[in-house]
């Protein structure tokens, strides 16, 4: 017998803090029975990289948005964590440098 899947993709401008209160909030609430929940919060983990180095984190804020995309859409894609941690490092690294992935 298949279980329905209920999944949730959002875009959300919160600190990494408030995503996680959220997230907390919303797991505490009721959820339905025989059902599987997915939520797939935007990369919280990068903008605390990015926040822990206030240089990174300025250039990142100067990017055009086909950069910023670019860097987002890497880490999001990664399957393993230990791919997206790698991705967050080797990005957030990229920005502290001043450099871009397109000129």
């Amino acid at each position: 017998m298949r279980i329905p899947l209920l999944a949730a993709n959002w875009k959300m401008y919160k600190t990494p803090a408030e995503a996680r209160s959220f997230i907390s909030t919303f797991l505490q609430s009721p959820l339905p029975a025989n059902k599987e929940i997915a939520i797939f919060p935007p990369a919280i983990d990068l903008q605390a990289a990015l926040d822990a180095d206030p240089a990174a984190a300025a250039f990142f804020a100067t990017l055009s948005g086909t950069n910023r995309y670019s860097i987002l859409h890497r880490v999001m894609t990664a399957v393993k964590p230990e791919t997206r941690a790698r991705r967050i490092h080797k990005y957030v690294a990229m920005c502290a440098a001043g450099e871009k992935i397109y000129p």
